[in-house]
């Protein structure tokens, strides 16, 4: 995991700040969030839309109307990517996935 991105997140009118980590997946480059709230989920289905910011500047807006069929194949999606990360090796510490390549200027690919 690399550079931490702290990312505002809302469900209806709940807010709070999570810490995303920069991901690379074989040259599909994320950001992950760990919660470790089992609650969530459940939360996540009960609510009727979710919104994420990044230095104030909205990332996603998605209405959950109807959403827990959809948060079924959500559990079933992060246990994959669970296993998938597992299976990845530790990078160094100090390589950040984002950093640009020596000589060219860095530039964040979640820049809005």
């Amino acid at each position: 995991m690399g550079k931490q991105y702290p990312i505002e997140l809302s469900l209806d009118r709940s807010q709070w700040t999570a810490n995303a980590s920069a991901l690379d997946l074989d040259g599909f480059k994320g950001l992950w969030i760990d919660f470790k709230d089992t609650g969530l989920i459940a939360e996540f289905a009960r609510k009727l839309s979710f919104r994420a910011t990044f230095n104030g500047k909205q990332i996603v807006a998605l209405s959950l109307k109807n959403s827990v069929r959809a948060t079924d194949e959500l559990l079933t999606c992060q246990k994959a990517v669970n296993a998938a990360v597992a299976k990845q090796p530790a990078p160094p510490q100090s390589k950040d996935p984002f950093e640009a390549k020596p000589g060219t200027q860095a530039s964040d690919p979640f820049d809005l």
